[in-house]
């Protein structure tokens, strides 16, 4: 099982990730809820005291944490997994590497199959979104078709918001990933949205 709700961190968006979503992971229930730390351009130094202080509040509020490209960083802050994008190293080199409770998260497009090892695999976009302006969105049909043929669970990513969110789970998501949503002005409201999303399918 994954938590049905992964938020992105985005420091374009949110500079300071830590206490802007204090108050949302307060709101969204524990064990539903996991944070993707994916900031590329950070120094080394400062994206291990980012992860660190992102690991202290995750764990404060029974939410995971995961680190995106950095399986270093994922273990020297003790994070709960690690994401992989269309970089290297791939799911298959990283799961022997690393404690079986560890995820090891993977991102597919339309028409690619998840990786075995991965333990959930980010599929995108379902909807347009500002961030893959070019890409053609999936909609809950691609969604849906790509669901019944995969054996790892998928995360719905793209153009999600509380609008939407609970049609990707009914079309086949494991989960929903949302980045500006939860990290915005009005993040305390979609929060509270998602939650009854997630109380409404037990």
């Amino acid at each position: 099982m994954i938590p049905r709700v992964f938020i992105i961190t985005d420091r374009a968006v949110a500079p300071e990730p830590a206490p802007t979503l204090a108050p949302v992971l307060s709101v969204l229930p524990p064990g539903e809820t996991a944070v993707v730390l994916r900031e590329k351009d950070l120094p080394v130094r400062e994206h291990l005291a980012l992860g660190r202080a992102l690991r202290a509040l995750t764990k404060s509020h029974g939410a995971l944490l995961i680190i995106a490209g950095r399986l270093d960083l994922a273990l020297a802050c003790g994070a709960d997994g690690v994401h992989f994008g269309r970089e290297a190293p791939s799911s298959e080199d990283a799961r022997p590497l690393l404690p079986t409770s560890m995820l090891v998260g993977s991102s597919i497009h339309a028409g690619e199959p998840a990786p075995l090892l991965a333990s959930y695999a980010f599929l995108s976009p379902i909807f347009p979104t500002s961030s893959k302006p070019l890409a053609a969105p999936l909609g809950l049909d691609g969604l849906r078709a790509t669901a019944q043929r995969s054996r790892t669970p998928l995360v719905a990513l793209g153009g999600i918001d509380e609008s939407n969110a609970g049609r990707c789970l009914d079309s086949g998501a494991s989960a929903v990933a949302l980045r500006s949503r939860l990290l915005g002005a009005d993040r305390l409201r979609a929060a509270r949205a998602l939650a009854e999303i997630i109380a409404s399918r037990p």
